[in-house]
């Protein structure tokens, strides 16, 4: 970093927008979970309107990113770890894609066959710990504010929820094979499980990120 009030002016506006963005991310993780809750009860109306608040929260992020991407031009050399800084905000990006694409393929779920073959609680088990994972990952970025250090121990916490949905992706991925018969259906559960796992494996990648940010702060 650099010293100063230039840097205290700085830090202070790159922590508000990491934290624009990671709250913005965990809304996007809720409005997930209600999305399924309304696919379920097969409220259209409610799907697209929560679809809607997912597309708009990608392009809220990637407006915060740009605008960050511009401060830290105009800083140019005085801060070493520019570098670190945007790899935190392209991370937290990328959890919005994979908010996007989940929310497109939940929304195509066939809600008689998910009950029909009690696969209900286990989805929703997943879409859960999708919203616990990026609740933890939110405090680890709030730690940069308040108490860099605890960064690495609030990381700990992220990694544990990704093991566990490490866990369940692996059974419910046999269970799924078993008891889906219709090829379509089979396939579009099996993508949203792959697009839990993967997006468990982006949020560690942004919890890791901020710890090494951690260390410049």
């Amino acid at each position: 970093m650099f010293t100063g009030e230039a840097e205290l002016k700085t830090r202070r506006r790159i922590l508000t927008t990491l934290q624009d963005e990671s709250r913005i991310v965990l809304e996007g993780a809720r409005n997930l979970r209600q999305l399924y809750d309304s696919v379920l009860s097969k409220n259209s109306k409610e799907v697209e309107e929560i679809m809607s608040k997912i597309r708009i929260s990608e392009e809220e992020v990637e407006d915060l990113r740009r605008g960050l991407a511009r401060q830290l031009a105009e800083v140019g050399s005085l801060m070493d770890n520019r570098e670190d800084v945007l790899r935190v905000a392209y991370n937290l990006e990328s959890l919005t894609s994979y908010l996007v694409g989940m929310s497109f393929r939940i929304s195509h779920l066939n809600s008689g066959t998910v009950t029909k073959t009690k696969l209900e609680e286990p989805l929703r088990q997943l879409v859960e710990y999708v919203l616990e994972m990026v609740h933890r990952l939110n405090e680890v970025v709030r730690s940069l504010a308040i108490n860099p250090d605890s960064a690495w121990e609030l990381a700990g916490s992220v990694q544990s929820v990704e093991r566990e949905i490490d866990d369940l992706y692996r059974n419910l991925t046999i269970e799924v094979l078993k008891k889906v018969k219709d090829i379509p259906e089979l396939l579009l559960i099996k993508d949203i499980i792959e697009k839990v796992e993967n997006m468990a494996d982006s949020c560690q990648n942004a919890s890791d990120a901020v710890t090494v940010l951690a260390l410049g702060f």
